[in-house]
């Protein structure tokens, strides 16, 4: 691997765990933050679905940013770029 590769994969590795993170605080604080944030998501099935694919997805794009997991990265991120500008 070279520097160049090795940068931009710690940065894409950064930017994994932070979704992550939002995914986890999301769940664990979000509602005492947002407490109309349950009838936004249509309930707190939907609130709490939305965290879920939130921590997944941040695992899975960590995942396969260090190479522990063999998907394409460019389509996960771009469906969570999209995702998240709705």
């Amino acid at each position: 691997m070279t520097p160049r590769d090795a940068l931009y994969q710690s940065l894409a590795s950064c930017d994994a765990a932070w979704i992550l993170f939002i995914g986890v605080g999301h769940e664990f604080v979000g509602a005492v933050l947002y407490p109309w944030g349950y009838g936004r998501f249509g309930g707190e099935i939907g609130w709490h679905v939305v965290g879920a694919l939130t921590v997944g997805s941040g695992m899975l794009l960590l995942a396969g940013t260090l190479h522990f997991v063999r998907l394409p990265m460019s389509l996960p991120a771009a469906m969570g770029s999209l995702a998240s500008s709705l």
